[in-house]
Protein backbone atom coordinates (compact mmCIF):
# COMPACT_ATOMS: atom_id res chain seq x y z
CA UNK A 1 0.00 0.00 0.00
CA UNK A 2 1.81 3.12 -1.42
CA UNK A 3 0.67 5.62 1.41
CA UNK A 4 2.16 4.01 3.67
CA UNK A 5 5.73 5.16 3.95
CA UNK A 6 7.11 8.26 2.21
CA UNK A 7 11.06 8.89 2.83
CA UNK A 8 11.16 12.79 3.03
CA UNK A 9 7.96 12.87 5.17
CA UNK A 10 9.87 10.31 7.31
CA UNK A 11 12.72 13.05 7.69
CA UNK A 12 10.85 15.88 8.40
CA UNK A 13 8.99 13.86 10.90
CA UNK A 14 12.13 12.47 12.46
CA UNK A 15 13.95 16.17 12.41
CA UNK A 16 11.44 17.44 14.78
CA UNK A 17 10.79 14.97 17.33
CA UNK A 18 11.82 15.74 20.47
CA UNK A 19 13.29 12.37 20.61
CA UNK A 20 14.00 10.86 17.32
CA UNK A 21 15.08 7.83 18.71
CA UNK A 22 11.48 7.04 19.03
CA UNK A 23 10.51 7.51 15.41
CA UNK A 24 10.53 3.60 14.90
CA UNK A 25 7.93 3.34 17.45
CA UNK A 26 5.83 5.78 16.52
CA UNK A 27 5.98 4.34 12.50
CA UNK A 28 4.82 0.65 14.13
CA UNK A 29 1.97 2.38 15.82
CA UNK A 30 1.06 4.12 12.70
CA UNK A 31 1.26 1.51 9.95
CA UNK A 32 -0.44 -1.01 12.24
CA UNK A 33 -3.13 2.28 12.28
CA UNK A 34 -3.52 2.37 8.78
CA UNK A 35 -3.39 -0.54 7.84
CA UNK A 36 -6.39 -1.49 10.46
CA UNK A 37 -8.39 0.86 9.07
CA UNK A 38 -7.93 0.02 5.44
CA UNK A 39 -9.47 -3.63 6.21
CA UNK A 40 -12.27 -2.03 8.09
CA UNK A 41 -13.08 0.13 5.39
CA UNK A 42 -12.66 -2.86 3.07
CA UNK A 43 -14.57 -5.59 4.98
CA UNK A 44 -17.74 -2.73 5.65
CA UNK A 45 -17.65 -1.69 1.96
CA UNK A 46 -17.59 -5.63 0.82
CA UNK A 47 -20.33 -6.10 3.40
CA UNK A 48 -22.21 -3.45 2.20
CA UNK A 49 -22.14 -3.46 -1.43
CA UNK A 50 -21.41 -7.37 -1.76
CA UNK A 51 -19.67 -8.75 -5.04
CA UNK A 52 -20.79 -5.34 -6.73
CA UNK A 53 -18.32 -3.06 -4.78
CA UNK A 54 -16.01 -1.20 -7.01
CA UNK A 55 -12.31 -1.11 -6.84
CA UNK A 56 -12.92 2.70 -5.64
CA UNK A 57 -14.95 2.62 -2.12
CA UNK A 58 -16.28 6.05 -3.38
CA UNK A 59 -17.92 5.14 -6.41
CA UNK A 60 -20.47 2.47 -4.75
CA UNK A 61 -22.04 5.65 -3.02
CA UNK A 62 -24.72 7.26 -5.23
CA UNK A 63 -26.65 10.25 -5.06
CA UNK A 64 -26.44 13.56 -2.68
CA UNK A 65 -24.02 11.00 -0.33
CA UNK A 66 -21.56 10.23 -3.33
CA UNK A 67 -21.39 13.68 -4.09
CA UNK A 68 -20.20 14.75 -0.97
CA UNK A 69 -17.88 12.05 -0.38
CA UNK A 70 -16.42 12.72 -3.71
CA UNK A 71 -15.74 16.46 -3.17
CA UNK A 72 -14.60 15.68 0.37
CA UNK A 73 -11.77 13.17 -1.68
CA UNK A 74 -11.37 16.36 -3.70
CA UNK A 75 -10.63 18.53 -1.03
CA UNK A 76 -8.70 16.44 1.03
CA UNK A 77 -6.75 15.52 -1.83
CA UNK A 78 -5.92 19.37 -2.62
CA UNK A 79 -5.07 20.07 0.70
CA UNK A 80 -2.42 17.22 0.88
CA UNK A 81 -1.06 18.53 -2.61
CA UNK A 82 -0.48 22.14 -1.21
CA UNK A 83 0.58 20.64 1.96
CA UNK A 84 4.24 19.56 -0.19
CA UNK A 85 4.66 22.93 -0.42
CA UNK A 86 4.77 24.51 2.87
Amino acid sequence: IFVLESVPVLLAVEGSMANPDELEAALDVGQVGLTLLYIVVGVLGYWIYGTNTQSVIALNVSGVPGAVVKLLQCFSMSVAYVGLFI
